[in-house]
């Protein structure tokens, strides 16, 4: 239904043109990808310039990656559409705000009954993370997660639940704002920063919200040391998964004859057999068989075949 990857500007990639207009909100590089949007006042906020279509009981997922500077403070607003409330008896609206209550909380403030997943601790504090909001056909039967995993949730401390079932009303998108009955609210936390905003009109799957929590994650992890530090090697993927690394030079500028194994689900690196002549700049090709051929390159002073 829509797309914010804020790649150099607000506009929705999904095709469906829900484009958002800014108000005191910014385009910064401090993002998961290239760029991101900034909250950086209490009153900055982002609204779409045509309603988002989800209404009623229907599926829907709501995803985004979003980081603070500072500890959650009170509550902020983060995504929604429709009106916070509806005559003060139901949320006829559909809000995800951040709280520091209860050791850190997700709430979505919805139709019939608030839900959050509490005592998640600060994960958002100076660094991005991945919330999702994932409705089928209950209330209870929602579930959020945060970087990807479910949190077990439960019922928030505000409007108590009086129905199963979501009634959204139809509105524009709005970030870092409400509408209620008298107009606009903005409860933003100053300094939040949102990346790759996407809403679907259907529940994703546990695997679906996995991938896309693991297809922005930036970190790397330490792992084995090779037996023999060297540069301007070979690196082949073997067809069972492992690593073949051939020649190089070594640290003291020496071609090498070694070659060693990666085994991904260990993290170590094991000697095999070496080459027949030592080679740099060479290269190496996973055949049909499964075998590696290498060819080519120099042992340090002569062209090799």
């Amino acid at each position: 239904m829509a797309y914010y990857p804020f790649n150099g500007n607000a506009n929705d990639e999904s095709g469906n043109g829900r484009h958002l207009t800014l108000s005191q909100a910014e385009l910064t590089t401090e993002a998961v990808a290239s760029s991101a949007l900034k909250f950086p006042l209490s009153s900055s906020r982002a609204q779409s310039s045509l309603n988002l279509g989800v209404t009623g009981g229907s599926p829907r997922t709501v995803s985004f990656w979003v980081k603070t500077d500072r500890p959650l403070g009170s509550y902020g607003d983060v995504i929604g559409w429709g009106p916070a409330h509806q005559g003060m008896t139901n949320r006829t609206g559909f809000q995800m705000v951040l709280l520091d209550r209860a050791g850190g909380e997700v709430v979505v403030w919805s139709d019939y009954g608030d839900r959050s997943a509490s005592g998640i601790g600060n994960p958002f504090t100076g660094r991005f993370e991945m919330v999702t909001y994932v409705y089928s056909d209950s209330i209870s039967g929602a579930k959020i997660y945060v970087g990807g995993q479910s949190i077990p949730i439960g019922q928030g401390g505000g409007w108590v639940a009086s129905g199963d079932v979501l009634n959204t009303f139809d509105s524009v998108l709005r970030l870092g704002s409400r509408a209620t009955e008298a107009g606009s609210e903005n409860w933003t936390l100053p300094g939040m920063v949102l990346d790759n905003v996407r809403i679907y009109n259907r529940a994703l799957s546990d695997q679906e919200v996995a991938q896309l929590a693991d297809s922005y994650q930036s970190t790397f992890t330490l792992t084995g040391s090779m037996s023999t530090p060297r540069y301007l090697h070979t690196a082949t993927r073997l067809n069972d998964g492992r690593v073949l690394v051939v020649g190089g030079y070594d640290a003291g500028g020496r071609a090498l004859s070694s070659a060693e194994i990666y085994n991904p689900s260990t993290g170590t690196w094991a000697n095999t057999g070496g080459l027949r002549y030592a080679r740099t700049d060479h290269q190496a090709v996973l055949l049909s068989s499964g075998k590696v051929l290498v060819f080519g390159g120099f042992d340090s002073t002569t062209e090799q075949s």
